[in-house]
């Protein structure tokens, strides 16, 4: 009977502890995009953004500093009540997200795996990881999961997320700075 209380008490301190959310400001949401589901090793210092209002017009576009790997602070980027945001990290696709400023913060996942820098994951990065696991052809920038071992794991990443990221909004080709 003891060690039922002591569990249930267990559960409802985890409980606890996981409904806690710190407070937002009062009428201010968290203008940021939170970079979830990324292996833990990944941390980019850096990100390009563009945001643009739904007419394309932009309003900023340059890099970012990402901080604690996972956060992309936007409170000093005058934003359009609503638009999209477009955001290219190293070894990841780039991605497009509509936003409210009801919506922020974002949370957005990002599919790594963009080895060759061409907006594109497919064979030509496959073929980077596979020679980079099997040890026969060392390549900087393969640890997908930037964990210091050149695994299966990196290889996988290149399976799931293969296809193209989104386009710059201006047709331009993403900047190599990133990488």
């Amino acid at each position: 009977m003891r060690w039922l209380l002591i569990i249930a008490l267990s559960a409802a301190a985890v409980a606890l502890v996981l409904a806690y959310r710190p407070p937002l400001q009062p009428g201010a949401p968290a203008k940021k995009i939170q970079l979830s589901n990324l292996p833990v090793g990944y941390c980019p210092s850096r990100v390009w953004l563009i945001v643009t209002d739904h007419a394309g017009k932009v309003f900023f576009d340059n890099e970012r500093t990402v901080g604690n790997c996972r956060e992309v602070d936007l409170t000093d980027i005058t934003l359009p009540s609503e638009g999209l945001v477009y955001l290219k990290a190293p070894l990841a696709l780039a991605l497009k997200r509509t936003f409210t400023s009801e919506s922020l913060p974002l949370i957005t996942a990002l599919a790594l795996g963009d080895v060759t820098a061409d907006n594109v994951i497919n064979g030509a990065d496959e073929v980077l990881v596979r020679g980079a696991v099997s040890g026969s052809e060392p390549v900087p920038g393969t640890d997908i999961d930037q964990d210091g071992q050149m695994t299966v794991i990196d290889l996988a990443y290149i399976k799931v997320n293969q296809r193209a990221g989104e386009p710059r909004p201006d047709g331009k080709p993403w900047s190599e700075a990133v990488h």
